[in-house]
């Protein structure tokens, strides 16, 4: 494309550019799909050097020239990362006559009025930096670097003051990283309810349904566009064996980056976790329970969001203090046999250690009271585990008190509940997690997460390994819930094994039935505490 330079006849070029000759050439096909794309949101890319970064400047560039006075920001993760590639790659494509590039405050200024900014959010909280902008366009390079909580708030900053100006929403990535997976499932493999049952496609320009509470929210349209290496035919004549290059990597590596397959990453720490399982004819003891072979039942996660404690069961909570990133709070039921259900969550930013002290006594009381007029005992709730930092003094910031003792005050005191600080070892909270994912001997798992929390079962199952430390998960991911949960199942004992009811014994073939025997036995002789009913507890 071209453009006429200010205050004369010259016409100046605007565009993509031949790697070897650098003269002015046409977009590569897949290039040429996605910018003629219309939908709202839309994710390019897939493979390495699909020409994924070029698209995103032009694509952000062309929007500032086409209307004038508008903003647009494009971000990556870090700043060094900005820096190599977006910001030195638009120096290169980006006409002077056409706009000046101000490097101080990292921002391009075209003729018209428009800005292209150049933005990063290294920490999640750095997205409040952007609190008051307003951009038409919102352009994200390897998105899959940020988290799923860093891209819905920038995605609020994306609005038109102008007539006629439709805002949009670019990302382009490759596979992998911490936003593997909620990439993956927004825009390459949805799940149905978001999709109302319709097959998805690439290409495809679909809106999702609305929430079910909302059923007449307007929602925006995405669309996925895939790109692989042999797409970018100037890349694959200028450098020819950077596809043997990438055929050289690991095979995982390989297929993600040479294929651009969504499937092959496997970086998720808790791969153990299910929402639902279909019963096999393997698993004995689910059919020794009474579940016929094919049964789809709820797993780790109970689609419940009224599910309330039995009587009897003994409640914890579990703390991780924030304010700019997001503060979580965790209840969870301790029921017979050690089986453990957490059913209420707090998950929320802007709120001071006061505030949420009162937010958690607020609600204890109200619970407790509700409990008194139906007749029933109150909750048990024997300890409440915070992160240790929370007891760290504040006197260097002209505060008295630490946050621990706030919330004794206006928390911990008044509703009765023992506070206490949790572990440090960050290498035993993803074992203890990973345990508690685990199955128990009846073959029913041990910890369910009711869907009244929503953001524990959004971001568990998407936490990757960190790249420095695989015992650990990757710090940079949305890791908040997780964190004071792991706390909980830190500050727990082991988990029980509880003894085989003999009633299903004679369910099970001869052999199983024998094996089965023998550990309730073993389980007498170390007078193991029995189960709670599992099929009235785990279907309720």
């Amino acid at each position: 494309m071209s453009r006429h330079g200010a205050g004369d006849n010259r016409t100046v070029y605007f565009g993509y550019r031949d790697a070897k000759s650098n003269e002015p050439c046409a977009p590569n096909p897949k290039q040429r799909l996605a910018h003629a794309c219309d939908a709202d949101e839309l994710l390019y890319g897939g493979a390495a050097g699909g020409g994924k970064s070029e698209w995103l400047i032009i694509e952000a560039a062309t929007v500032c020239l086409e209307h004038a006075g508008v903003e647009v920001a494009l971000f990556r993760r870090t700043y060094e990362e900005l820096e190599a590639s977006l910001i030195l790659r638009s120096q290169a494509l980006i006409p002077k006559e056409l706009a000046k590039y101000e490097a101080g405050r990292k921002r391009w200024k075209f003729r018209n009025g428009s800005i292209l900014w150049f933005r990063y959010c290294a920490r999640e909280s750095d997205v409040y930096r952007y609190q008051s902008a307003q951009w038409v366009m919102l352009g994200l390079d390897e998105a899959t670097h940020f988290t799923e909580f860093q891209y819905k708030y920038l995605t609020s900053r994306v609005r038109s003051r102008f007539r006629g100006v439709k805002p949009r929403i670019r990302l382009a990535s490759n596979p992998g990283h911490v936003g593997h997976a909620w990439v993956k499932a927004r825009f390459i493999d949805p799940d149905a309810v978001d999709t109302g049952g319709i097959p998805v496609h690439p290409y495809q320009v679909w809106t999702p349904a609305p929430p079910p509470d909302r059923p007449t929210q307007r929602m925006m349209t995405r669309c996925f566009v895939p790109a692989k290496v042999q797409d970018n035919t100037a890349l694959m004549e200028s450098d020819p064996d950077y596809w043997h290059r990438l055929q050289a990597l690991p095979e995982d590596e390989r297929r993600m980056l040479s294929e651009g397959d969504w499937d092959v990453w496997k970086g998720q720490v808790f791969d153990e976790f299910r929402a639902e399982k279909r019963v096999l004819d393997s698993d004995l003891e689910l059919r020794a329970a009474g579940l016929e072979p094919g049964t789809v039942i709820p797993w780790h996660r109970i689609p419940d969001d009224a599910w309330f404690p039995p009587d009897g069961a003994t409640i914890h909570l579990s703390v991780d203090y924030g304010y700019a990133a997001p503060w979580a709070v965790h209840f969870h039921a301790v029921l017979a046999g050690g089986r453990v259900v957490t059913f209420k969550e707090f998950y929320m930013t802007g709120k001071r250690d006061v505030q949420q002290a009162q937010l958690l006594c607020s609600y204890v009381e109200r619970v407790q009271e509700q409990l008194k007029q139906r007749g029933r005992p109150k909750w048990d709730i024997q300890w409440g585990v915070m992160d240790q930092s929370m007891w760290g003094s504040r006197k260097e910031q002209g505060l008295g008190k630490s946050i621990a003792e706030v919330y004794e005050e206006h928390f911990a005191r008044p509703c009765g509940v023992l506070l206490k600080p949790g572990s440090t070892d960050r290498h035993a909270r993803v074992q203890r997690v990973k345990a508690a994912l685990s199955t128990a001997p009846d073959g029913f798992p041990w910890w369910q997460i009711t869907s009244a929390c929503p953001n524990l079962l959004r971001t568990l199952p998407q936490l990757p390994f960190d790249p420095d430390d695989k015992e650990d998960v990757d710090t940079d991911a949305e890791d908040h819930a997780y964190d004071e949960v792991g706390l909980f199942w830190q500050a727990r004992p082991e988990l029980p094994r509880p003894k085989p009811q003999a009633a299903t014994f004679a369910r099970l073939d001869p052999l199983s039935r024998q094996h089965q025997e023998a550990m309730a036995k073993r389980y007498d002789r170390k007078k193991q505490p029995g189960v709670l009913d599992v099929k009235g507890f785990i279907l309720r």
